[in-house]
C-alpha cells in the first residue's frame, strides 16, 4: 500500500492511499487518479506505478517536469520518505505495512488545516465518593464534624472545593503539551524548509548550468541573465560572479565589433555610391574604358549589390549600342564613298565622251554627298569649265523646254530645263517652270501608280504593270518616289 501526503502549501495537506495493482495517473484533468488543480500542473503530468516490487514515477512529457528529492528526473524509483515536487505541490511518499493499511482504511481522506485551533479539552469529573464516617476522635474529625452536622456549612464547603478544583484543572490545562495537530507544525515546517532548500539548490545549479551552456554557445546576453538570477539566490556565488564579469566583457567586445563593422559598412556604402555616380558620368561621356575600370572596383566592394548589377548592365548595353552605331556609321561612310566613286567615274566617263550635261549631273550628285576628298576637289575645278563651255547651248535648251511645257509634255520639259539648270540655275524662268512641271508630273505619276494598284486589286495584272511602266517613263529619275515604288511593283 502506498500513501501520498500531498502538501498544497506550508499549512495544509491531504492524503491519498493506493494499492499496488493501481497505476496512479497524476494531473489536473478530472479523470486523473490524483487530481491536482494548478496552472503549473499539466492535464496528465506524471504517473506512479508498482513494478517488480518497486514503486516508480515517470514524467508524461509535462511542461514543468517533476523533481525527486530536489533533482529533476524523467523517471525513477521512489522509496519510503522520498519527497516529490509536482508543480506547486510537494508530495511525501509513505510505504505502509499491512497492519498500518488496515488501520488507515478506517479513517477517511481528510484535509488537515495545521493553523486551526485544536478542539477544546474536556475534563470529566467523576461523582464524588461519600466521605467515610470516622468515629475516631481525631483533630480532623473534630473540625469536620460541625460541617457534617450543619447542612448549610457543608454546602458552602462543597462549593468552595468545586471552585478550587476547577481553578486547578484550568491552570494545569494551560501547561499541557501541545495538541497533536500543533505538535505537527514544527516538523512540517522543518520538512518544508528542507524541501525548499533542495529546490533552491537545484534551481541555483540549473541557472549555473544553463548559463555556462549559453556562454559556450556565444549567447552572452542570455548567459548574463541566468548568472544574475543565480546571484539573486546566492549573492556570494564565486562562479556566477566570475561569469557575470566575463559575460559583460564579451558583450562589450561584441558591441565594439558591431560598431566597427557598422563604420566599415557605412564607409563602404559611401565609396560605392561615389563610384556609381562616377560610372554613370563616364558612361554618359562615352568613356567606357574608365567606366569599366570603376565597375571592377564597385563589383569588388559589393559583388551581390543590385545597384552594381544594374549599372553594369546599363554600361554594357550602352557600350554595345555605341559599337553598333560606330559600325553603322562606318558602313554608311563606306557606302557614301562607294557612291562618290561611282558618281566621279560616271561623270569622268561622260566628260570623256563629251556628254557634258551627264558629267555635270553626276558631279553635282557627288558634291551633294558633302565629303572632302581629292575627287571632290577635282570636280569643283572641272564644273565651272564645263558650265562655261555649255553657256552657248542654254538658250536653245530653254526654248525647247518652254515649248514642251506649253504642249504639256512635262517629261520633255524637265529634260531640257534640267540641262539649263545644270549650267545656270538662275537663267530666266527656269526654276519656276521646273517646279510647275515637276508638280504636274508628280500628280500624273501618282494617279498612274494608284490606277495600277486598283487593277492589281481586281486581278488585272497586265493593266497594272502597264500603268507602272508609264510611271517610270514619266519619272525617269531613280530618286523619284513613284519611280521607286513602281519599280518595286514590277519586280
Amino acid at each position: 500500500m502506498l500513501k501520498l501526503k500531498v502538501f498544497e502549501n506550508a499549512q495544509s495537506f491531504f492524503e491519498r492511499q493506493f494499492a499496488t495493482d493501481v497505476d496512479i495517473k497524476v494531473g489536473r484533468a478530472e479523470h486523473c487518479d490524483l487530481l491536482l488543480r494548478s496552472k503549473r500542473i499539466s492535464r496528465e503530468h506524471c504517473h506512479i506505478f508498482f513494478r517488480d516490487g518497486q514503486w516508480r514515477i515517470e514524467d508524461l512529457k509535462s511542461q514543468n517536469g517533476i523533481h525527486l528529492n530536489g533533482v529533476k528526473v524523467l523517471t525513477g524509483n521512489i522509496r519510503n520518505g522520498d519527497v516529490l515536487q509536482v508543480g506547486d505541490f510537494k508530495i511525501e511518499v509513505i510505504w505502509e505495512s499491512a497492519s498500518d493499511t488496515e488501520t488507515a482504511d478506517i479513517e477517511d481522506d481528510r484535509t488537515i488545516l495545521l493553523s486551526s485551533e485544536p478542539a477544546s479539552d474536556r475534563t470529566i469529573v467523576s461523582q464524588r465518593a461519600p466521605i467515610p464516617a470516622d468515629n475516631s476522635d481525631s483533630p480532623v474529625s473534630r473540625i469536620i464534624q460541625p460541617f457534617l452536622k450543619n447542612k448549610l456549612l457543608m454546602g458552602v464547603g462543597i462549593g468552595i472545593c468545586c471552585i478550587l478544583f476547577v481553578v486547578i484543572i484550568l491552570s494545569l490545562s494551560g501547561n499541557e503539551p501541545d495538541a497533536p495537530e500543533k505538535s505537527l507544525l514544527p516538523a512540517e515546517q522543518k520538512k518544508e524548509e528542507v524541501m525548499t532548500d533542495l529546490e533552491t539548490k537545484h534551481q541555483l545549479e540549473s541557472y549555473l548550468l544553463s548559463g555556462r551552456e549559453q556562454f559556450d554557445k556565444g549567447n552572452f546576453n542570455e548567459a548574463l541573465v541566468r548568472f544574475q538570477a543565480a546571484v539573486t539566490i546566492d549573492p556570494q556565488n564565486a562562479a556566477a560572479l566570475d561569469y557575470i564579469r566575463l559575460s559583460r566583457d564579451k558583450i562589450r567586445a561584441l558591441e565594439e565589433q558591431r560598431r566597427l563593422a557598422a563604420d566599415e559598412e557605412r564607409q563602404r556604402l559611401e565609396r560605392l555610391n561615389a563610384l556609381l555616380s562616377k560610372i554613370r558620368q563616364a558612361a554618359s561621356q562615352k568613356d567606357y574604358a574608365k567606366a569599366q575600370e570603376m565597375l571592377a572596383e564597385a563589383d569588388f566592394l559589393a559583388p551581390e549589390d543590385p545597384s552594381v548589377k544594374q549599372i553594369k548592365e546599363e554600361v554594357e548595353k550602352a557600350q554595345a549600342e555605341e559599337k553598333l552605331r560606330e559600325a553603322d556609321t562606318l558602313r554608311q561612310k563606306e557606302e557614301v564613298l562607294t557612291q562618290l566613286k561611282h558618281h566621279f567615274d560616271q561623270g569622268q566617263q561622260a566628260f570623256d565622251g563629251k556628254k557634258y550635261h551627264d558629267a555635270l549631273r553626276e558631279w553635282e550628285a557627288l558634291l551633294a554627298l558633302n565629303i572632302e576628298c581629292p575627287e571632290t576637289a577635282h570636280v569643283r575645278q572641272a564644273i565651272p569649265l564645263i558650265q562655261k563651255q555649255l553657256e552657248g547651248e542654254i538658250g536653245i535648251d530653254y526654248e525647247k523646254g518652254v515649248k514642251a511645257y506649253e504642249a504639256k509634255d512635262y517629261t520633255e520639259t524637265l529634260t531640257f530645263l534640267q540641262k539649263v539648270a545644270l549650267v545656270n540655275p538662275d537663267y530666266k524662268d527656269t526654276k519656276n517652270l521646273l517646279a510647275q512641271a515637276s508638280k504636274s508630273l508628280e500628280t500624273q505619276a501618282r494617279k498612274l501608280f494608284q490606277e495600277g494598284l486598283v487593277y492589281e486589286g481586281l486581278g488585272q495584272i497586265e493593266k497594272a504593270e502597264e500603268r507602272w511602266r508609264e510611271v517610270i517613263r514619266l519619272q525617269p529619275l531613280e530618286t523619284n518616289e513613284y519611280h521607286q515604288r513602281a519599280l518595286e511593283k514590277l519586280k
